[in-house]
């Protein structure tokens, strides 16, 4: 239908139940040239048996007559990926299956996955997602959506490129372009010798809800560097947490409120958050992780947003946005002069508002030592683990105070 769409080269991919169709269908159709099976699997009577999902089926299959059951068995057997996985055998063996699958999955079992991958061949190819599970693996959707998109866009032409995006065109765009910044900054580890930098201050106002009460202002600055592996930096003045500094270099350190400087004596390199609830971690990478994706497609951000671009006095880009189905939260973001960072966010949500200057904003600037080393001051050896634990005490006394 297309003059720019090759039939030799039709490609399916799916997720979930999706992913066994793609399996499926690819099975039954050659002319599919590549398959990408997402949170797939095989052997749909254990999935149907464990899979929370399947539970109204398992109820329905149990009032039904024995006949009647064995009849619904059959027909699930012929749609099994188990059942023909041998005609994706050679596809697989050319690199044109992809299997991406999360190795803690709780409706798919990882040993479904398994029989499939061994039953086309690529059981030591499929990537698994570490620590994640089939809901969470929303914490990796911008990594698996570029996965599967390098998987299918490896067979373009040399001379087919992706259409520019709309950068810079559009208010949308340049939102969804802001939040895959900053969904980089935290999902994204630098290389080696480079570092993410964030420098920000806000100041702003909480209106009273009820007669009488005063309006309370608050202010604050933050200082985030990310470092290669888990080195990092973390200062500031925040709201309800007063004075803070911590960080990472090849050791923990933690800045007392008097100034004392708390240092780890070992060198683990643990993660800074190996005592940080695993729950509040993840429920964070699948915030981020959602966002990002939604950001793949810029259009999408007008279901949240009206958006209106304009510039400042100074001609600096200015986009404004007003959540659809609540008026009362507007964004107003001014970015540098070359588009490319944030400078200024002004913030009306309910009752507070405020400004949040930023002063840099920088993805895969140059590291040097110095940055993720302690501050002067005296110095306090302690055990890591000990400081470990007290960095999981403020992150979730922060999580405490920010959320509802």
């Amino acid at each position: 239908a297309f003059p720019e769409i090759d039939e030799a080269k039709i490609g399916i991919a799916g997720i979930s139940l999706g992913g066994i169709v793609s399996a499926s269908a690819a099975e039954r159709e050659p002319r599919l040239y590549k398959a990408a099976l997402i949170l797939s699997g095989g052997d749909l009577r254990t999935i149907i048996a464990s899979a929370p999902e399947t539970e109204l089926l398992r109820r329905g299959m149990a009032q039904m007559a024995p006949d009647e059951q064995a009849a619904l068995w059959a027909m699930i057997d012929e749609v099994d990926p188990l059942r023909l996985a041998d005609r994706l055998r050679e596809r697989a063996a050319a690199g044109r299956v992809l299997m991406i699958n999360a190795a803690e999955d709780e409706v798919i079992p990882r040993e479904c996955t398994e029989k499939l991958a061994r039953a086309v061949g690529m059981e030591d190819r499929v990537h698994w997602l570490d620590k994640l599970g089939h809901y969470t693996t929303m914490a990796a959707l911008p990594q698996v959506l570029e996965e599967t998109i390098a998987f299918f866009a490896a067979d373009l032409p040399d001379d087919v490129h992706p259409p520019e995006g709309i950068a810079a065109k559009t208010p949308a765009a340049r939102i969804a372009r802001l939040v895959q910044q900053v969904t980089r900054f935290f999902l994204t580890a630098p290389k080696e010798n480079r570092c993410h930098m964030l420098q920000l201050s806000v100041e702003g106002t909480v209106e009273p809800t009820r007669p009488g009460d005063a309006a309370q202002s608050f202010r604050g600055t933050l200082t985030m560097i990310r470092g290669h592996g888990e080195r990092f930096r973390l200062e500031g003045d925040v709201p309800e947490l007063g004075k803070i500094g911590l960080g990472q270099s090849d050791h923990p350190w933690l800045l007392a409120r008097n100034g004392t400087v708390f240092e780890g004596r070992e060198t683990p390199g643990k993660s800074p958050l190996v005592y940080v609830d695993e729950r509040l971690v993840l429920q964070a990478k699948m915030i981020l992780g959602a966002a990002a994706g939604a950001t793949m497609t810029p259009q999408l951000l007008n279901r949240y947003a009206e958006y209106k671009d304009g510039v400042d006095p100074r001609g600096r880009p200015v986009v404004v946005a007003q959540a659809v189905d609540n008026p009362q939260i507007v964004f107003r973001i001014t970015f540098s002069a070359d588009g490319s960072r944030p400078a200024e966010i002004e913030f009306h949500v309910g009752n507070v508002h405020g400004t949040i200057t930023v002063g840099v904003f920088q993805l895969d600037a140059p590291a040097v030592d110095p940055l993720f080393q302690p501050p002067e001051g005296k110095r306090h050896p302690v055990n890591s683990d000990d400081l470990y634990r007290m960095i999981a005490a403020v992150v979730h006394f922060a999580v405490e105070q920010t959320l509802p």
